[in-house]
């Protein structure tokens, strides 16, 4: 990928009159080799290459997406992947508009895949429940009162 992105950047810095004196032509071999590479690793590479927009959208890391279409492969749900990914916005919002950031990431990501695998909310990690309670300290906005009174159920348990 790295490569690719680099070859379109000095043809349209040249396209620009930027010449930074790098010959194109001279990359085709790099190229060439690391495309060579890259198949042979192929099975442990997952789908997401390049920009994905629903990380834009959705404010998903690449990483989080490239863990939960791990899952999903594990679990023969690849198909599921673009329903995951919606419902990490909903999760995000039901608690809050928490960041996605480590260990809240990990925790979201698994709730949505959860979440789509089974009922909404059908399963709750200690995690979440946690997340939810506050022991990860205070959220930035407004709890789903229905998940909040799911969560204070289940830690009681």
């Amino acid at each position: 990928m790295g490569i690719q992105l680099l070859k379109t950047m000095v043809y349209l810095l040249n396209e620009k009159g930027l010449d930074l004196n790098i010959d194109l032509n001279e990359l085709v071999p790099i190229s060439n080799y690391f495309k060579n590479v890259r198949e042979k690793y192929n099975e442990f590479e997952g789908s997401m290459r390049g920009v994905d927009m629903q990380m834009l959208i959705n404010q998903v890391p690449g990483g989080m997406l490239s863990n939960l279409e791990t899952q999903l492969k594990g679990l023969g749900k690849e198909e599921l992947m673009n329903k995951v990914v919606e419902e990490i916005y909903e999760v995000r919002k039901d608690l809050g508009y928490v960041p996605l950031v480590t260990p809240a990431s990990q925790i979201i990501g698994a709730q949505a895949l959860s979440n789509i695998v089974n009922d909404k909310y059908e399963t709750l990690s200690l995690e979440i429940i946690d997340l939810v309670l506050g022991y990860y300290g205070k959220l930035p906005g407004d709890l789903d009162k229905n998940l909040l009174s799911k969560a204070s159920e289940n830690k009681k348990l």
